[in-house]
């Protein structure tokens, strides 16, 4: 991910557990706002955004986000499955 990036939005807002484990590569600065939080005091308040945010993060999840990961996601298991293949023979 670029600096500035964000991500879980797309989770928070579906009320969904994260698909994938996220791990960083390298050093991470970041804050984080608790789910409690913005479910009970910020989009309450402001339902127009919490929406805007909703539809933004489930189009930046499906095009930009899940792709890639679902690409990794396979190639990984092509890689363990002729590990395990090899360690049969």
């Amino acid at each position: 991910m670029a600096p500035n990036n964000f991500f879980g939005d797309y989770y928070l807002c579906n009320n969904t557990k994260a698909e994938f484990v996220h791990v960083a590569h390298t050093e991470v600065e970041a804050f984080s706002l608790s789910k409690k939080f913005l479910m009970g005091k910020v989009f309450p308040k402001y339902p127009n955004i919490y929406r805007e945010i909703k539809e933004e993060s489930k189009y930046r999840y499906n095009s930009q986000i899940k792709d890639d990961i679902m690409k990794h996601k396979f190639s990984h298991i092509e890689v363990v499955n002729k590990r395990s293949t090899y360690n049969n023979i």
